[in-house]
């Protein structure tokens, strides 16, 4: 019981954002102001030459004028949904070299749910956090 309407309220959360974050789409990229941002990301995981996983991402951002930026938005894919979110600063060095250091985190609702032989999804995870840091120096010429 207990389990059940954690699922129900899980759900009612997921639903609730999906509309806001759609509506400040819609809001954001009606704005004329350079800052706000919509970014949709689909990415193919594979291993050598078979496909692993697809995951798409629909995320609303803002960076200043100072080179920091924030976003976030939902992710789905075909076993799961989720959230994820990215907070960065871009700096030039000098004319042409570019330093981007930013951290990105991902909390898919199943991360570790796999499909049985009878096409059974089993729950054999919880909900986990999976994050990274990354830093990029970018020369352009």
């Amino acid at each position: 019981m207990k389990s059940q309407i954690l699922v129900a309220l899980q759900f009612r959360i997921y639903n609730n954002m999906k509309k806001t974050l759609a509506t400040l789409a819609l809001v954001a990229t009606a704005s004329v102001q350079a800052g706000p941002y919509a970014k949709y990301i689909h990415v193919l995981d594979y291993t050598d030459s078979e496909k692993d996983d697809s995951t798409e991402h629909l995320r609303l951002g803002y960076e200043t004028e100072g080179s920091f930026y924030a976003e976030a938005g939902v992710i789905t894919n075909h076993l799961d949904r989720g959230v994820a979110a990215e907070f960065g600063y871009v700096y030039e060095l000098v004319e042409g070299f570019t330093f981007d250091l930013n951290w990105e985190g991902v909390k898919r609702d199943n991360s570790n749910d796999v499909m049985n032989e009878d096409g059974v999804i089993e729950h054999v995870g919880s909900n986990k956090l999976v994050h990274q840091f990354e830093a990029e120096i970018k020369f352009n010429f």
